[in-house]
């Protein structure tokens, strides 16, 4: 309307002389004020709050089915709103908007080769077969921290780093994941982790909390952490870096699929959009988890992992079926051991008297989809033939290698080492830590090492991987938002009683030494008909 006009005229002459700071303009005016040309690639972290904010990426139509599944593949990251028809200019979340002239800046691509030139005219660009994407981003809920009482410093702008964490590919797109950074006070970590948790179509909850170097990001011994894009941050003594899987995941994809042309968002300058978190949270479907908690697997390591309450209160009923020393309980085993183990070593004792235990957990773990490796001292021949008849027979999923440590056989590297040697030990039934000094060299200096006794320990840990994978909030952590859930059976972690018994069996034609456990392990199939 007439009216309209000569509002948003009398705006423009107010931001024409507008001073430097414009934290608290609108959505609507944030869009007019770079629309005309101020505040020419500001980062818009810190600014809108309370309103959803997306990253945004402009391709050729030819592309934008790959790219389409790229974001339903790679969904933490990339949490895809809106896709508009070819030629399309408004944004479905923004009234009178434009999208060739409504953020504060704009990158080419040319060939997977950003164009030098920043300050893009798109008005005298064919758009005729461009097509745009608007995705999800952390930035909208940064406001609800600060109402949380969680204080961010936005100072600063966001630094994005790239990760070693490999995006699932959709087909010319392909790359590694980019991550934002906020460093958290230990105390307020399960409180982030809450506020955000049901927010996915906002990148949801962190997919990785502590160490990193786990996903392939430095840390200096002073805390400081270098940014790829938008700066460094230094992490202080009493904070936890905490990151979040990030929307430019996307542009990097699209650069490696080396699209003839196509546009984005110059860095952390987002798309300011009209729509209110909280009607953000109701109109887009994103999973509801149920309330988590911020497990520390290893305090030094700055290990954590995520995973429900209702989860880990499951995980502690299981404790109570076995022996458990005070300072290492099941439940740490079994997040430590279900949290990113890719290759895990078994160790067995040199009498060989605990090996139902080592199928129980080589079962469980294969079931997670680690590769599994046992490492013996003796026997080596006699093992081999029990163990492919344990496949044979359906109680292991898949093969295992087999190597005897004594004749310094060269060995796969292994993620986890998981010791099964009863004999260390003074009490049935107890799970423990320990470090075996001559197999150091077989794992990295960052490996945490899981070393569990005795049969009913086992099981107990093949019940727990089951009820760990099944969570929810621990699922989408440890595979860092990729993919979709996956559907997990306790049968294929836990054995029946019937397979128990052809394992058994197995044990006594090659005279191995058999020391069940049937009692605890009935306790602990109890505990799994309960949860069920």
């Amino acid at each position: 309307s007439e009216v309209q006009l000569i509002i948003n005229f009398l705006k423009i002459l107010q931001w024409f002389f507008m001073t430097e700071d414009n934290t608290t303009l609108t959505p609507e005016e944030g869009r007019l004020v770079y629309r005309f040309g101020r505040d020419f690639k500001s980062s818009t972290f810190g600014k809108f709050g309370g309103f959803l904010q997306t990253n945004v990426s402009i391709i050729p139509s030819d592309f934008s089915s790959d790219y389409e599944l790229f974001c339903k593949l790679n969904s933490a990251a990339c949490p895809l709103l809106s896709k508009s028809s070819p030629g399309q200019l408004d944004c479905p979340f923004a009234i009178n908007s434009d999208i060739r002239t409504d953020l504060a800046a704009y990158q080419t691509y040319i060939d997977g080769k950003p164009s030098c030139d920043a300050e893009v005219d798109l008005l005298n660009y064919p758009w005729g077969n461009m097509v745009t994407f608007h995705l999800g981003c952390s930035f909208s809920f940064d406001a609800k921290l600060a109402e949380g009482g969680v204080q961010l410093d936005t100072s600063r702008d966001c630094p994005l780093l790239l990760t070693n964490i490999k995006c699932l590919p959709a087909g010319r797109l392909t790359g590694n994941m980019i991550v934002s950074i906020r460093p958290i006070p230990q105390h307020l970590l399960e409180k982030v982790v809450n506020l955000t948790l049901n927010l996915d179509f906002a990148h949801g909850a962190p997919i990785h909390v502590g160490d990193p170097s786990e996903i392939g990001v430095l840390i200096d011994e002073t805390g400081l952490i270098r940014g790829d894009y938008c700066g460094d941050i230094s992490i202080k003594e009493d904070e936890v870096p905490c990151f979040w899987a990030c929307g430019y995941s996307s542009v990097i994809a699209a650069i490696n699929a080396k699209i003839p042309i196509c546009f984005s968002q110059y860095l952390n300058s987002l798309f300011p959009t009209d729509i209110p978190l909280y009607d953000a949270e109701r109109m887009f479907n994103s999973p509801q988890y149920p309330s988590a908690t911020v497990f520390c697997i290893d305090k030094v390591k700055q290990r954590y992992t995520l995973v429900s309450k209702i989860t880990y209160h499951t995980l502690s009923k299981l404790s109570e079926t076995v022996s458990v020393e005070e300072d290492l309980h099941l439940p740490r085993i079994c997040l430590g051991i279900s949290t990113r183990s890719k290759s895990v070593g078994i160790f067995i004792g040199s009498k060989c008297d605990n090996l139902d235990g080592v199928i129980h957990i080589a079962r469980a773990l294969q079931s997670i989809g680690a590769e599994v490796t046992i490492l013996c001292t003796t026997c080596k021949e006699i093992l081999k033939e029990f163990l492919c008849a344990c496949r044979i027979q359906g109680l292991l999923h898949e093969n295992v290698a087999l190597y005897d440590v004594s004749l310094n056989e060269n060995i796969a590297d292994i993620s986890h080492l998981i010791s099964i040697t009863p004999e260390s030990f003074s009490k049935l039934g107890t799970i423990t830590e320990i470090k075996l000094s001559e197999n150091n060299k077989l794992v990295n200096d960052n490996t945490t090492f899981r070393c569990l006794s005795i049969t009913a320990g086992c099981f107990a840990i093949a019940a727990g991987l089951y009820f760990a994978r099944k969570c929810a909030v621990h699922d989408r952590y440890v595979r860092n938002g990729l993919g979709t859930p996956k559907v997990y059976c306790n049968s294929d972690f836990a054995m029946s009683p019937e397979s128990e018994q052809k394992m058994y069996s197995l044990l006594g034609e090659k005279r191995f030494p058999v020391k069940e456990c049937s009692s605890v392990n009935r306790s602990v199939r109890m505990v799994l008909e309960l949860e069920e």
